[in-house]
């Protein structure tokens, strides 16, 4: 098994409506990718509380970066690269304005 980490990324603001039909989807979701066997580990990231970066010698802070924010992310196992595409482009999230990174969660190079 493989072990995966989807990072999401929000790109617009949700209406209440959106934001309760986006959890009943999501629901949905998580059953389907429980009757596959898999476990999803998911974790909501709240406000930024810093952002930093070094220019110039110097740490300064760059809260409010133009990117979308990183607002969750969920770990996972899958067999492959196909099963763990084919959970992420499943998640409503994606008809919700949200941006879905897959990427393979390795652990830290060994040290020499």
């Amino acid at each position: 098994m493989n072990r995966y980490m989807m990072l999401f990324r929000g790109t617009r603001a949700l209406t209440k409506s959106e934001l309760e039909q986006r959890g009943v989807a999501i629901q949905e979701w998580v059953a389907m990718v429980r009757q596959k066997g898999i476990s999803l580990d998911p974790r909501i990231l709240d406000q930024v509380v810093g952002s930093y970066v070094q220019k110039n010698g110097a740490v300064t802070s760059d809260v409010g970066a133009s990117e979308p924010a990183l607002t969750a992310v969920v770990s996972f196992e899958a067999a492959d690269d196909e099963t763990a595409s084919e959970i992420a482009r499943a998640h409503p999230g994606l008809h919700y304005g949200a941006m879905i990174e897959l990427r393979h969660w390795l652990p830290p190079a060994p040290r020499s």
